[in-house]
């Protein structure tokens, strides 16, 4: 996982490296087309790499709105904050196949009781539960590493919010500095190449 990210920062850094040394100096010498031009066929060349790759690909069954799952979970939860966890794990709830199952873990009990079996869970006998007061202990696993993401999500929004305005600003106030080095002008968006070169 962790080459992946590393990867893929790497190539999003490339990538900016490119748009603001090379793209920017041909918008502003050669012609605004000509910039639009090479990003459409880098788009396509992108476009078709990704297709490319298509029998490579892992396809899971949508088993429904993963946004509706995490609500379940926590409807559930909630309906049965007062019941005790059983000190027996086995006897939580599951229905998913073993091969895809998610072992349990001991964070996040509070969420655990969504898998506590109780009367009202089940509307006949043999019938498959209510997915608004049962989960299994799989899907209340799923919501937990969804939980276990929120801080590191939360904190890349205040790194991009300063990326963001770090590059809006920085070629606002390139454009108001003399920039020329001899003959040669250096276009005002590619002084952020400083601040991508050095993240």
């Amino acid at each position: 996982m962790d080459y992946f990210f590393h990867r893929f920062f790497f190539f999003i850094s490339m990538g900016t490296l490119l748009a603001v040394t090379v793209l920017v100096y041909i918008e502003d010498e050669v012609g605004r087309s000509w910039a639009y031009g090479i990003c459409t066929v880098a788009m396509f060349i992108a476009v078709f790499i990704f297709f490319s790759g298509n029998k490579r690909y892992r396809y899971k069954k949508s088993l429904g709105s993963p946004i509706v799952h995490i609500f379940q979970v926590i409807v559930a939860a909630t309906r049965k904050r007062k019941m005790n966890l059983p000190y027996n794990i086995s006897s939580l709830y599951e229905n998913t196949p073993e091969a895809s199952r998610i072992q349990h873990t001991d964070q996040f009990h509070f969420l655990d009781k969504a898998a506590i079996v109780a009367d009202g869970d089940f509307e006949n006998s043999g019938s498959a539960p209510n997915s608004w007061k049962l989960c299994s202990v799989t899907r209340v696993e799923e919501v937990k590493m969804m939980v276990r993401i929120l801080p590191i999500w939360a904190t890349t929004i205040i790194f991009w919010t300063t990326y963001a305005q770090m590059i809006t600003f920085s070629v606002e106030q390139a454009s108001t500095m003399e920039r020329s080095i001899g003959s040669f002008q250096i276009p005002a968006g590619s002084l952020t190449v400083f601040f991508v070169a050095a993240i």
